[in-house]
């Protein structure tokens, strides 16, 4: 039972430095004298990940191997190792193999409904286009959002859309189809059993993604880009997860992947940066095409980021919604993937493995959920999606309509959490969300910067942890 609760405050609950100290100790308590049984070094490796530390990952891993050998829980570990020490050959062949003997449901596409509403192009007419930014997403009776959200990542370069209309019942479909720059397609699959869409967005990358620059947001998420500075060739990838000086600024979408291509980056990490209103009594003002910083411009700085053994490995927890509701949600995602295959040299087994007895494995930089991807290198510049999330419930609990999250989902745990959101009173016309010492009005992307919430974060070390 302990080993249970110290795995899940590990992967789930702390989101605090004070919460990851305690964990941390309570680990080291455990672990303390013990031989090296498969739960004790289990814990250790998972402690060190996220301490960030991998030269502790490095020993536990080789003392884990005399007792596992090649066991599947120990393939993601050497995989974050062989990312953070920057060999990519031998990080690509891990996620091969791993995809090989562990079914992962983001990955299949086997009977998906995507039936096209305004004549899609077929993948053999798109494989002559490349280095294109291209947008992907799914939406549900997103009326009210869409026209903001076509007209900001149209003017942050964005060149084309690949939608899945899921269900709308409010005009989602017509107003998509009618767009000359959007490719639209509806789904009758249920949300929930597409792992959260993550199966209609990596079937799309599949037949349109490659070799140009993929971006998978949500509609209520607006990305902030990092000042990477100016292209610039180097070695640099996942390996690097360590604070330098920030740079100042920000950047247009094609400076920042032309800049990606050229130090040899295939993904950019980000997470969900919660904003909420000042006055929820404004909320009812909001009419399609108002951009949503206007009436949501508040967040939360106490962030806390620690390593996470998938990519793109780093772990994130903070926010309003953690200081009013106690969630740690997974706040971390992938918003710039370069699509395409692991490179050849590089995704053929070793001999031995399943993958070369015979068994296949997807070798596409793909997703495995909202959150995750199989692998890619990535840039060690972190970016932020504000979060516009609570005025997206507050606008449709103030409209009386069902909370659109709540619909798309048939886990209980995650229903509940929307509940919370409307029980709490802070949505209603008349509510002010309570403000924190932590609390600032959002102003620009040298704001998060200077505050450490974007560019070359510093991911918590066991030493700064020691040092609190």
């Amino acid at each position: 039972a302990l080993h249970r609760d110290c795995v899940d405050a590990h992967l789930a609950e702390f989101g605090t430095q004070a919460e990851y100290a305690a964990m941390q100790a309570q680990v080291r308590a455990f672990c303390a004298g013990k031989p090296d049984y498969r739960h004790i070094l289990e814990m250790r490796l998972l402690g060190a990940v996220a301490a960030d530390d991998a030269d502790s990952v490095a020993d536990l891993l080789q003392r884990a191997r005399a007792q596992l050998g090649g066991h599947l829980n120990l393939l993601r570990l050497e995989l974050w190792l062989a990312a953070k020490r920057g060999d990519h050959a031998g990080a690509y062949r891990l996620a091969r193999e791993i995809g090989c003997r562990r079914y992962i449901p983001g990955m299949d596409n086997r009977g998906l409904d995507l039936r096209p509403l305004n004549g899609a192009p077929t993948p053999g007419e798109w494989r002559q286009r490349q280095d294109r930014i291209l947008l992907f997403t799914a939406f549900r009776n997103e009326r009210l959002f869409a026209p903001w959200f076509l007209d900001y990542y149209r003017e942050l370069g964005v060149e084309r859309f690949f939608i899945v209309d899921n269900l709308s019942n409010d005009g989602t479909a017509e107003y998509l189809a009618a767009q000359k720059d959007v490719t639209a397609f509806s789904s009758r699959d249920p949300f929930v059993t597409t792992v959260s869409g993550t199966q209609w967005i990596n079937e799309l990358i599949r037949r349109y993604g490659k070799d140009n620059w993929c971006i998978y947001v949500d509609s209520d998420e607006e990305l902030v880009l990092p000042d990477a500075g100016p292209p610039t060739r180097s070695t640099a990838g996942a390996s690097a997860l360590v604070s330098r000086t920030p740079p100042q600024g920000g950047s247009d979408l094609r400076r920042f992947v032309d800049g990606m291509a050229a130090r040899g980056e295939e993904a950019m990490g980000a997470y969900m940066l919660d904003t909420f209103p000042a006055d929820m009594g404004a909320v009812k003002d909001f009419q399609p095409g108002d951009a949503p910083l206007a009436l949501s411009n508040l967040i939360d700085t106490d962030y806390l980021f620690s390593g996470n053994r998938f990519c793109p490995f780093i772990r994130v927890r903070g926010g309003v919604r953690q200081r009013l509701f106690g969630i740690r949600e997974q706040t971390e995602k992938v918003p710039i993937l370069r699509g395409g295959a692991f490179p050849p040299a590089l995704s053929a087994a070793a001999p031995g493995t399943p993958a070369a007895l015979g068994k296949s494995g997807d070798t596409l930089r793909l997703y495995i959920d909202n959150h995750k991807l199989n692998y890619a290198r990535v840039s060690p510049h972190t970016g932020a999606l504000l979060h516009h999330k609570l005025l997206r419930e507050a606008l449709e609990m103030q409209q009386g309509k069902a909370s659109t999250y709540r619909m798309q989902t048939r886990l209980r745990q995650r229903q509940r959490m929307h509940e919370q959101y409307r029980n709490s009173g802070y949505l209603n016309p008349t509510a002010q969300i309570p403000r924190a010492p932590a609390t600032v009005a959002y102003e620009s992307p040298a704001q998060l910067h200077r505050l450490g919430l974007m560019g070359e974060i510093n991911v918590l070390r066991a030493a700064d942890v020691r040092r609190a």
